[in-house]
């Protein structure tokens, strides 16, 4: 199955992996892979969106804690930030983290999708005012 045997940096795990969730196993699934490669940053991600309360912050501190393990390593850094409360803060700290990290995907994809929703919210705002 390829939610569980796949690399952390394959095209299509974030597929695998969302299809997964859609079974029993799942938390199964997920705990294999960390067993395999603790420093998997999506995959810990993911199980900490299933998670609640302390489970949940606890998860998040991890990904904290792999990122300052590994400052040169974009995945983790990208985790870490978006384990964080979404909001303007975050965001900036992204695009912030974007500027080391261009090549990164994870940052490139949030980055643009930060921008265009600043556009967005711009544009509403003009079109209000013209009204």
């Amino acid at each position: 199955m390829h939610a569980m045997w796949d690399v952390a940096d394959s095209r299509w795990l974030d597929q695998w992996i969302g299809l997964a969730m859609e079974r029993e196993d799942f938390h199964q699934i997920i705990a294999h892979r960390l067993a395999q490669d603790p420093s998997d940053g999506f995959t810990r991600y993911v199980l900490m969106e299933t998670l609640q309360g302390d489970e949940k912050e606890t998860c998040a501190e991890d990904l904290r804690r792999l990122a300052d393990e590994n400052p040169d390593d974009g995945d983790a850094q990208y985790f870490a930030l978006i384990s964080q409360v979404a909001g303007p803060k975050r965001d900036a700290a992204i695009m912030k983290e974007f500027e080391k990290f261009p090549d990164n995907n994870w940052f490139k994809s949030n980055s643009a999708y930060i921008d265009a929703r600043g556009k967005m919210g711009r544009r509403r705002k003009n079109i209000w005012r013209s009204c």
